[in-house]
């Protein structure tokens, strides 16, 4: 298991690839065949430059995986070691509004958790070690994703997590809120670190025993089909507000003025075949009426109104009506505004709380 003089190391994951030629009593060489003109003299520029602030970081983040800031850094290790990254696949999955750039959401968690996994069963007797990336925002998406396995996989507890991290704390950045300008507040990994172990806890979130569907996960979320989750198990789907759509039809592609596409919009009757699948007894919709509630009813699901307006804080007399509804309702109970964001994810997490 030890790797003397000089060894090519080559992870062939479709998701997590690095081929890197590397001797042990001296920095890694150059992979052969990759462009070292001006491009790449800039990029190591700025490798330099993040390094120098890191002061080339060595951050062991479990036994056996570790992060570096810079790869000469690693010749400190021990052990033999395999030099690998996050596919931008990955990191680029967060689908922005405007400025915000994560976290990352439970489909992508449970990919990075599969893909982890699979690279430390494959190099049992080597260290894995990932490479920082340079911007501070994709550096906190991998921090957290790392952060996520260890709480669904190792029964880590965040405060357990944030100490193998200390090194890194004035290098990762807060998340944002989807409004741009200045953000009122700061949503801190430890944060998004803390709301899993809870859900995790509470059996919200399990990702043993194929007990999630990331496939079904991904058909769903994508809002060409359903921009649709299942928030709480069992109990709270969140999804996109249904329209009536012109003769009849189950679906109908939105355009701005200027003739470029805008988002999916979906019928009654599109929503309520995918609610029976999660045995949905109610809908409570919290946004101006677009849709004859019919076409649930019809389908065997009620509908309840509980106006508010967009971006406000909810009057209490329709929180009141909302947790009676969500606690003296059998079966799951599906919620939406107009986008099946703001008024729909702060109703759920006041019931959450």
């Amino acid at each position: 298991g030890i790797v003397t003089n000089v060894a090519r190391i080559i992870c062939s994951d479709k998701n997590m690839q690095r081929a890197i030629t590397m001797n042990t009593t001296r920095s890694p060489s150059i992979v052969p065949g990759k462009d070292v003109g001006t491009e790449s003299a800039k990029k190591e520029s700025t490798r330099q430059k993040f390094c120098n602030q890191t002061d080339s970081l060595l951050v062991q983040v479990f036994d056996g995986v570790y992060l570096v800031s810079a790869l000469s850094k690693i010749l400190s290790l021990d052990s033999a070691y395999v030099i690998t990254s996050v596919q931008d696949s990955i990191l680029s999955s967060y689908v922005p509004f405007c400025d915000d750039f994560g976290p990352m959401n439970l489909g992508t968690v449970h990919e990075f958790c599969c893909l982890l996994e699979e690279q430390i069963s494959r190099h049992r007797d080597f260290s894995l070690v990932f490479e920082m990336p340079i911007e501070s925002r994709s550096l906190t998406n991998i921090v957290f994703l790392l952060g996520a396995y260890m709480i669904l996989k190792m029964n880590m507890t965040p405060i357990q997590i944030e100490s193998n991290f200390q090194l890194l704390k004035n290098k990762i950045v807060t998340f944002r809120d989807v409004s741009p300008g200045v953000q009122n507040f700061d949503l801190l990994v430890q944060d998004c670190w803390a709301g899993l172990w809870r859900a995790k806890n509470l059996s919200w979130v399990d990702f043993d025993d194929g007990r999630f569907d990331r496939h079904e996960y991904y058909e769903l979320d994508s809002p060409m089909n359903a921009d649709l989750h299942s928030v709480v198990p069992g109990k709270f789907i969140a999804m996109r507000g249904p329209k009536d759509l012109h003769d009849g039809a189950r679906w109908e592609d939105a355009f701005h003025c200027e003739g470029c596409f805008s988002h999916r919009d979906f019928s009654p009757a599109h929503y309520a075949e995918i609610l029976q699948q999660f045995d949905v007894r109610a809908v409570v919709r919290l946004n101006t009426r677009e849709y004859d509630a019919e076409g649930f009813r019809a389908a065997g699901i009620a509908v309840a109104d509980l106006y508010f307006d967009d971006c406000s804080v909810p009057p209490v007399e329709v929180v009141a009506e909302f947790l009676a509804l969500a606690e003296g309702l059998p079966g799951a109970l599906a919620v939406h505004c107009k986008a099946g964001l703001g008024r729909t994810g702060t109703l759920i997490a006041l019931y959450m709380m």
